[in-house]
């Protein structure tokens, strides 16, 4: 059957396939418990800095100038994958949410035993309601968007004994999330 579709087709049934199975590994994701014995102080500009790498041509194609304030001596002592989901998923988002020739800013300082991550973006603003769902699983304002991703995000921040702060107005928004330095879990049986 495959050859009967012309290349544009086939690449559309790809694209499909591809969704789907993104869809399906961050459901799965959803309900992976945090493995204590993955934990380890991860390097955070060394992280963040290979995922922007991995990212740049997202970058380019929208023309996004970024701006980074990380201080290079910091770390964090979590499981390096639920790190990576953290700041993949914020990054995408911003990326998405920003105009062409729009702007995000990185950051990450550590106050008071607390690692706080902050990415700033100028895309438009989020209204009150949103941000109030914006957890929730499967909700989402993408019209392509699976609603996981942040519902994901804000599991494994609470996992780790942190939390999310949203601020959002017509310049800009931002998502600080703060995680504590140390071993913190909100669960026992996690």
């Amino acid at each position: 059957e495959q050859e009967e579709l012309d290349t544009e087709d086939r690449q559309r049934v790809l694209n499909i396939i591809f969704k789907i199975n993104r869809l399906v590994k961050n459901f799965l994701k959803s309900g992976r418990p945090i493995d204590k014995k993955l934990s380890v102080n991860i390097p955070i500009k060394e992280i963040i800095e290979n995922i922007l790498f991995a990212l740049a041509q997202k970058f380019e194609e929208k023309n996004i100038n970024l701006s980074k304030d990380i201080d290079s001596s910091l770390s964090l002592y979590m499981a390096e994958l639920d790190f990576n989901s953290i700041f993949t998923n914020l990054l995408a988002n911003a990326i998405d949410a920003c105009e062409i020739g729009g702007e995000i800013c990185i950051s990450c300082k550590e106050k008071n035993k607390n690692i706080i991550l902050k990415v700033i973006n100028t895309g438009k603003e989020i209204d009150q309601e949103i941000v109030r769902k914006i957890h929730k699983p499967f909700f989402t304002t993408k019209r392509d968007g699976s609603g996981i991703g942040l519902y994901i995000v804000y599991k494994i921040v609470y996992l780790y004994g942190g939390f999310i702060n949203i601020e959002s107005n017509h310049t800009r928004t931002i998502f600080s999330v703060h995680l504590p330095q140390g071993i913190h879990y909100a669960n026992s049986n996690h």
